[in-house]
């Protein structure tokens, strides 16, 4: 089980998962938040008249490049060790886990 700094317990499986999901999606991440950095420090405006804080779209790309660097770190030393002990390398992105369907014989045409 993984502890984090959210104080949730979650199973190393799922933790893996995330890892390898988040360092796939990364460049879609990075470029949607770059879209929208002109908007930081200005108001959201809310149809309702509520008060709702404003953009941080700068801190969020730190916090995507910070956590970035640190799963690019792990899988490379993961890899550098050469540690197959979790599950066929966490931070690889191939599904060779996932069962491919058999192929049907050959047959032969009279």
């Amino acid at each position: 089980m993984l502890e984090n700094e959210t104080s949730l317990t979650i199973p190393d499986a799922l933790s893996e998962v995330m890892d390898k999901t988040f360092l796939e999606f990364y460049d879609y991440y990075d470029s949607s938040v770059r879209k929208k950095l002109h908007l930081h420090g200005q108001h959201m405006q809310d149809p309702f008249g509520e008060e709702r804080g404003t953009f941080q779209y700068r801190n969020i790309l730190t916090r995507l490049q910070a956590l970035h660097a640190k799963l690019s770190a792990k899988c490379s030393n993961i890899g550098a060790l050469g540690d197959k002990t979790t599950s066929d390398n966490e931070c690889s992105s191939d599904d060779s886990d996932l069962d491919q369907p058999d192929e049907p014989p050959d047959s032969v045409n009279s």
